[in-house]
């Protein structure tokens, strides 16, 4: 199957589409709405967090990619798989030189990113992101690839029945 350039074009801009979609809902979700229940702030909890971050960016790109492409379910699996897993890696590779920089060796040799903490992934629960499971990590894949597939397929029938060219 020989993918034109528009189609490239299409595929790079649901990726772009939804890294801002994600990234505005995390900063939205970080700096808006505080984690710190001690001090009597509104938090939100972090399984919701996870689950609005791994459904909606994948949601909107859907419509994206929907109106706009013809992408059959394989090209957007691969679309999808490219944000998904681009999204985790990006918050590992950050938090593990952020949080490097803060490192600290212990009488053993360990490292340990965070005072009494050598997992960088707890580390990363602590410090910023406490829905960054293993959960979110692993579960989450799957969950956006669905929701993207599924609002294209929603998108398409939502077209052919009004008439339009899909």
């Amino acid at each position: 199957m020989k993918i034109s350039v528009y189609h490239w074009l299409c595929g790079a801009g649901g990726i772009l589409l939804i890294a801002v979609c994600y990234l505005a809902l995390l900063w939205f979700s970080v700096q808006i709405l505080p984690l710190d229940t001690n001090a009597g702030l509104v938090s939100w909890p972090p399984l919701y967090q996870g689950i609005l971050l791994a459904t909606l960016p994948y949601i909107v790109g859907g419509m994206l990619l929907g109106r706009l492409t013809k992408f059959d379910s394989r090209s957007a699996t691969i679309v999808g798989l490219v944000a998904t897993v681009g999204e985790r890696c990006l918050i590992l590779g950050a938090a593990a030189l952020v949080l490097g920089n803060f490192r600290q060796i212990g009488p053993g040799g360990e490292v340990y990113y965070v005072e009494g903490n050598a997992n960088l992934l707890t580390a990363i629960q602590s410090e910023a992101l406490p829905f960054f499971t293993p959960l979110y990590i692993i579960a989450g894949i799957p969950v956006s690839l669905v929701c993207l597939l599924l609002t294209i397929k929603a998108v398409r029938a939502y077209q052919s029945s009004l008439g339009l060219a899909v």
